[in-house]
């Protein structure tokens, strides 16, 4: 929804106040590189992560989690779609991918009334579009892939990805990127 003001912009947020372990930056000049990266980061990605993506409409999310996918063993990444108007896609591979998206979502309390906390866990992986909405709920120890075009340009596709850890495993998983 267009000129929905957000309702939690602080990517901090109360539950953490975590200052980065770990930050990483790349810029894919094309989708394929930015699948590349995701689905590297998707193989080293061992249960109970969270991954908070952020940017704007159409910075690629949503593609991002499309190559995540790959990474962890999703077959036909055809699959992953935006769950815009589901709330929730879950896609069964080498851990279990919950996918949220809260661009239409009101208020950080219908997130929370989707139950994606009992999500978080071994065996699985949460993955949240636009996270920044609701980042007082998420948990201490979540990735934040923040996805921008880059300044300047570099073409329709070119990317600036940052990815952002707050523990030292996420210093180790991403040293290996």
């Amino acid at each position: 929804m267009p000129g929905l003001p957000p309702f939690d912009r602080d990517l901090a947020g109360p539950a953490s106040i975590e200052a980065p372990v770990s930050l990483r930056s790349f810029t894919t000049s094309s989708t394929r590189e930015t699948l590349d990266l995701a689905a590297s980061l998707g193989g080293i990605l061992e249960g109970g992560e969270s991954i908070a993506l952020v940017g704007e409409l159409g910075s690629g999310k949503t593609t991002f989690t499309k190559g995540l996918c790959r990474g962890l063993g999703v077959v036909d990444t055809r699959i992953v779609s935006s769950p815009t108007y589901v709330l929730e896609q879950i896609y069964v591979a080498r851990l279990t991918v919950h996918h949220y998206d809260l661009y239409r979502l009101s208020s950080a309390d219908e997130f929370l009334a989707l139950g994606f906390e009992e999500r978080i866990g071994a065996g699985r992986v949460v993955v949240i579009e636009w996270a920044d909405r609701a980042s007082s709920l998420l948990p201490p120890g979540r990735l934040i892939v923040e996805i921008r075009r880059p300044p300047g340009g570099g073409g329709d596709d070119a990317r600036t990805i940052a990815l952002s850890g707050t523990t030292p495993a996420w210093s180790r998983k991403l040293s290996c990127l």
